[in-house]
């Protein structure tokens, strides 16, 4: 796997988020980034609303998140699928428009931003997910399952396309 970001690159072997683990201690968190994007390499999203997905997580002091999954993408969990908030017999009147962003106990670890309070907290774990199955779940609970600190940003979705089936 590789991993470049400002200038630097790194090549390992193995998986994921073990190598990304190494990364982080040993480059990343002396740094001080306040927050970083794990993201898969399939995952579609336009530079200035990564941006924007940064400035959403940090201004509201959340430890764990995920962009939303706009409505074409392919997803595991609904939950991740993008929410907007549509007329109501309340507001007839009213557009639909975005939710910002929901809290949540779930954020899916192929787009998962961390901060850097949440990566001190969970890079144990992440060291050794041999695939990273079931971090989704894993994540929250290290850090306490706060009601108020993990989200699913609506106003920032990204795409991620079909899964290809190989031949077998």
């Amino acid at each position: 796997r590789r991993l470049a970001t400002h200038g630097l690159y790194f090549e390992r072997k193995g998986m994921k988020w073990a190598n990304f683990a190494a990364v982080w201690e040993t480059h990343l968190k002396p740094r001080g980034y306040e927050a970083v994007w794990v993201v898969d390499d399939d995952i579609q999203m336009p530079p200035a609303r990564v941006n924007s997905m940064f400035e959403l997580f940090l201004r509201y002091g959340l430890l764990l998140a995920q962009p939303a999954y706009d409505e074409a993408s392919d997803i595991t969990h609904t939950i991740t699928r993008q929410h907007s908030m549509r007329q109501s017999a309340s507001n007839p009147q009213s557009d639909s428009h975005i939710c910002s962003f929901r809290y949540t106990n779930f954020v899916e670890n192929g787009v998962a931003v961390l901060s850097h309070k949440a990566l001190n907290a969970v890079v144990g774990a992440l060291a050794v997910s041999p695939s990273g199955a079931g971090l989704d779940y894993v994540m929250p609970a290290i850090l306490g399952d706060p009601t108020d600190r993990i989200a699913v940003l609506d106003s920032v979705p990204c795409h991620h396309p079909a899964r290809r089936v190989l031949p077998a």
